[in-house]
């Protein structure tokens, strides 16, 4: 009994590892699949309250998303803020 178990055991992990090598053998083929036309569009909202220290960065990374600009629409809420985060946001844009 006891070897049944460690027989299905090393079954287990030996098919884990083939499918990480498969993974890891095919993975920029599947990164370079490109992404269905009938994507939604979207709107992604970046509150900011004194961020001018990390705005112009956070809106890089939202833009470097892999979708589609066109279906893309970044708001910038700014809360009030009493340092150049308004500014920044703006020249950005």
């Amino acid at each position: 009994m006891i070897t049944l178990v460690y027989l299905s055991e090393v079954a287990t992990l030996c098919l884990v590892v083939f499918y990480l090598i498969v993974f890891l053998c095919h993975r920029k083929r599947i990164a370079g699949t490109s992404l269905p036309d009938d994507l939604p569009s979207v709107s992604i909202i970046i509150p900011a309250y004194n961020e001018a220290a990390t705005i112009v960065q956070c809106l890089e990374s939202v833009l470097a998303l892999d979708y589609p600009e066109h279906k893309l629409r970044v708001i910038v809420v700014n809360d009030g803020s009493r340092d150049d985060t308004l500014r920044k946001a703006r020249e950005y844009a």
